[in-house]
C-alpha cells in the first residue's frame, strides 16, 4: 500500500520486471543506431533525401526515451512517446513507399511552408504579427516590444525558406502544395496528402492496413494527451470500490512496451529491405540471441499484477 499519491518506490521484484522491459528496448535503440551509422556510411543520400536518415533518427531518439522512462514505471510518459512513434514510423513508412526523391521533396516543401507560416507571426507588419502581439498583451501582458518577443520582418528571418521554395527543382512540388491546399479548401495539407495522397492519419494507416493501430493504439493515447482521459485513470480495488491510484501507476505500461518492440522491430525490417537487404540475416540472427525470449515473455505473459486498495 502506497502512503501518498506522489510515491515513486516499487517493490524490488518490479523493478525486476521494469529493468527487463526497458532493457528490450534499449538493445532496439542500440541495435537501430548501428543501422542509422550503416545508411550514413553506405547510402548514397540524394540531396533532398535528408528526411529519410533525419526521420529514422528521430524515432531511435524516441524509442529511447521510451526505454528510460519504462526503467522508471512512468506509463504516462510512454503514452506520448508511443504516440510520436506511431505517427513517425507510418510518416517514414509512406516516404520508404513512394518514389524517394518526390516524397521527400514533399515533406521538405510542407515543413517550409509551415515554418513560414510560423514567421509571420513575428513580422509587426503581417497582420498574424499584428493580432498575435495584441494577443500576447490581452494575455500575457507582454509587450511586442519586449526583449523576450522575436521580432523579425517575414522577407528576413524567411529568406532562405523563399529561396529553397524558388529553386528550379522545387517548382513542382511547390505547386502541387498550392494546388492541394486549395482542394482542401485553403487548409494547410499534410505532406502525404500531395499527389492524391492519404488526407489524414487514419487513411494513413488505412494504407498500410494498419487501421488496429490508430483505431486501439494510437487514438486511445491521443485522449491522454488532449485531456480527455482522466476517467480512465480510475482503478478499481479489491473491494470493489473506485480508487485514484498513485503517482506511477504501471497498470497497462506492459501492453505499451509491446507495441513498442512490435512497431520498431517492423520499421527495422522495412529499412533494411529497401536500404541493406544485406544486413536481413545479421539482424535475424541479433534477435534471435539478444531479444526474442524475452520479447515473447512480454507479449505473452503477464508479468506482474497490480493490486488497488482503497482506504
Amino acid at each position: 500500500m502506497y502512503s501518498t499519491f506522489v510515491n515513486r518506490k516499487f517493490p524490488h521484484e518490479v523493478y525486476k520486471v521494469l529493468n527487463s522491459m526497458s532493457k528490450v528496448i534499449d538493445n532496439y535503440v542500440d541495435y537501430c543506431g548501428y543501422i542509422h551509422d550503416k545508411l550514413i556510411e553506405e547510402v548514397p543520400f540524394g540531396e533532398y533525401e535528408l528526411p529519410i536518415p533525419l526521420l529514422f533518427g528521430q524515432i531511435i531518439n524516441t524509442v529511447d526515451s521510451i526505454s528510460l522512462l519504462t526503467q522508471k514505471g512512468q506509463t504516462n510518459g510512454v503514452r506520448p512517446l508511443l504516440r510520436m512513434l506511431i505517427e513517425s514510423r507510418l510518416t517514414l513508412m509512406y516516404l520508404l513507399d513512394q518514389d524517394i526523391e518526390r516524397g521527400c521533396k514533399a515533406y521538405i516543401v510542407s515543413h517550409v511552408q509551415k515554418e513560414i507560416s510560423t514567421r509571420r507571426l513575428f513580422d509587426q507588419s503581417e497582420e498574424k504579427g499584428k493580432r498575435l502581439s495584441s494577443q500576447l498583451k490581452e494575455m500575457f501582458d507582454l509587450d511586442a516590444n519586449h526583449e523576450s518577443y522575436p521580432k523579425k520582418p517575414i522577407n528576413e528571418s524567411a529568406k532562405h525558406l523563399f529561396a529553397l521554395l524558388d529553386k528550379e527543382e522545387m517548382y513542382d512540388v511547390t505547386q502541387e502544395w498550392i494546388r492541394t491546399k486549395k482542394e482542401k479548401r485553403n487548409r494547410v495539407p499534410e505532406w502525404y496528402s500531395l499527389y492524391n495522397g492519404p488526407n489524414n492519419l487514419r487513411e494513413l494507416a488505412q494504407y498500410f492496413k494498419e487501421e488496429p493501430t490508430y483505431d486501439v493504439m494510437y487514438q486511445t493515447l491521443s485522449s491522454y494527451i488532449h485531456g480527455g482521459a482522466a476517467l480512465k485513470t480510475l482503478r478499481v480495488a479489491e473491494d470493489n470500490e473506485s480508487v485514484i491510484p498513485v503517482f506511477r501507476d504501471i497498470e497497462g505500461l506492459q501492453t505499451l512496451v509491446t507495441w513498442t518492440i512490435n512497431l520498431i522491430s517492423d520499421l527495422v525490417l522495412r529499412m533494411l529491405e529497401k536500404y541493406l537487404p544485406e544486413l536481413k540475416q545479421h539482424y535475424a540472427d541479433w534477435y534471435t540471441k539478444e531479444v526474442r525470449k524475452v520479447h515473447l515473455k512480454i507479449a505473452g505473459t503477464k508479468l506482474y499484477k497490480t493490486v488497488y486498495k482503497s482506504h
